[in-house]
């Protein structure tokens, strides 16, 4: 047995010495200015730390439909307006170069602001219009006015949008901005993300999410909704009720393709239940692909990685049984110049997926978003 005097010396020696736990959590955090003492307070805070991982079987080397990446208004003009930011066409060639054979294009949760502001607004129909292998949703800020209380922008924003869906310039309504917190101030003071996210807190009976719901319901097309169950700051926790929605709106208008952000932010065993419960429910998933501030705003929302890029098991189980409703969308927002590169983040996508068999890495990279999309696009190895 342990004395106390070691046990003790074993304990200041692990605290004291980052090499003895030499893995990607301690490493950042040291990055940070963090002590060791102070690296393991974090790491007990963590609601991401501790879960057992897939090993790395097989490296996904297929093509790959991105379904999520937010645009840049001045992307497809040749002059660019941030001289460090791609043009709309060397977007397009990155994207083929890193095997990504589709796009498709929304506006951000908080680009309201660029309406609320009379700036122009983030444009994703426009920017696919230049482009072949880019598809687009129809921006639904409107939800996010009418919380704010922008009453006649949210009308004018929603006719808009509805004439462009109804015209087919869409694949559907999104990245719905329904409940977004702003998830900075869950990032540890020494490694503080300099720029605050928005808010928006709408009501789940917002009679705009309904409009947007019939309409998308009348023409069979997608919904993307963004919607944080959780907000630990504030201790925050609206699972059931989100859970309920979701429940209530894919048996209401059953004609509608829900696609839920970010794994929608709950826990695998919740998804579960609302996919066994709702056929028309699928889910987009993005990786934690290694910066300090994301991890953190994302620490409490049960993405599927951690620092170690490997997918956790409690994540795999489930995308095992329901390989047939999860897509891959980077959640890249190209209008600002990144600390990671696109190629990085899809190079990382491919090694986080490594566990998985063949056969559903390529279902969850490529071809349910192909069939949910109904895009059309041929398979072919990258």
């Amino acid at each position: 047995m342990l004395t106390r005097r070691l046990v003790y010396c074993l304990l200041s020696l692990f605290l004291m010495c980052p090499a003895v736990m030499a893995d990607q959590f301690s490493m950042m955090a040291s990055e940070k200015g963090f002590s060791p003492a102070e690296i393991e307070i974090l790491r007990t805070t963590s609601k991401l730390e501790g879960f057992s991982e897939l090993e790395y079987k097989q490296r996904y080397q297929g093509p790959i439909i991105d379904v999520l990446d937010h645009t840049h208004r001045y992307g497809f003009e040749t002059n660019e307006r941030h001289e460090n930011l791609p043009t709309g066409k060397e977007l397009v060639e990155i994207r083929k170069t890193a095997g990504v054979k589709h796009t498709i294009m929304a506006n951000r949760p908080n680009s309201y602001k660029a309406i609320k502001k009379r700036n122009a607004p983030e444009d994703p129909i426009t920017f696919a219009s230049h482009f072949e292998s880019v598809s687009a949703l129809c921006p639904a800020d409107f939800i996010a006015l009418a919380a704010k209380g922008y009453m006649e922008l949210a009308k004018q924003d929603f006719n808009s949008n509805k004439n462009k869906l109804e015209k087919g310039l869409c694949l559907g309504f999104g990245e719905a901005g329904v409940i977004h917190y702003n998830k900075s101030l869950k990032v540890p003071a020494k490694g503080k993300s300099v720029r605050q996210q928005g808010e928006i807190l709408s009501h789940l009976d917002n009679s705009y999410i309904i409009d947007m719901l019939k309409i998308a319901n009348k023409y069979k097309k997608v919904v993307h909704i963004h919607i944080e169950p959780n907000f630990s700051p504030r201790g925050v926790n609206r699972e059931d009720e989100v859970v309920k929605f979701y429940k209530n709106s894919c048996a209401t208008y059953k004609n509608v393709k829900f696609v839920l952000s970010h794994n929608a932010m709950l826990p695998p065993k919740i998804l579960g239940e609302i996919f066994n419960y709702c056929k028309n429910v699928f889910t987009q998933f993005k990786i934690m692909h290694g910066g300090w501030g994301m991890y953190w705003k994302f620490h409490d929302l049960n993405i599927i990685n951690d620092f170690d890029l490997k997918l956790h098991k409690r994540w795999a189980h489930i995308i095992k049984s329901h390989s047939d409703r999860f897509m891959f969308g980077a959640d890249f927002k190209i209008r600002r110049s990144k600390r990671i590169s696109y190629e990085e983040t899809i190079r990382r996508a491919r090694e986080v997926i490594a566990g998985l068999d063949p056969d559903i890495q390529r279902e969850i990279m490529f071809d349910n978003a192909n069939r949910i999309y109904d895009l059309r696009i041929n398979w072919q190895p990258h």
